[in-house]
């Protein structure tokens, strides 16, 4: 499964890839490598996969990239043995919208 998300912040960049960074790590995601403006994380494997039923700990792999003022996600989630239903790729929308309500949020 592959999952796009593309939007405008309209906040302060000062320590942007910082908050990235906290959004993803909050869910055990791990930052594999950051070059610039580019973030790179991944979580799970595909052994995990077999006893993992929620599909946030599917074997996935995000990169963000923040050009100026705008934010670009890609994500390439390793959904085998399980059959992707609506309401599971529904989860995986929820949260990567919810970066942006992260990232756009008073501290």
């Amino acid at each position: 499964m592959k999952k796009e998300l593309k939007f405008v912040c309209f906040c302060n960049l000062t320590g942007i890839n910082k908050k990235i960074e906290a959004y993803f790590k909050g869910y055990q995601f791990k930052l594999k490598s950051e070059s610039g403006e580019n973030l790179f994380f991944t979580y799970g494997n595909e052994v995990f996969n077999l006893i993992a039923f929620n599909p946030l700990k599917w074997n996935s792999q995000i990169v963000v990239m923040v050009k100026r003022n705008e934010i670009y996600v890609y994500a390439a989630i390793t959904s085998f043995p399980h059959r992707v239903t609506r309401k599971k790729e529904l989860v995986w929308d929820l949260f990567l919208s919810n970066l942006k309500t992260h990232l756009t949020k008073e501290d």
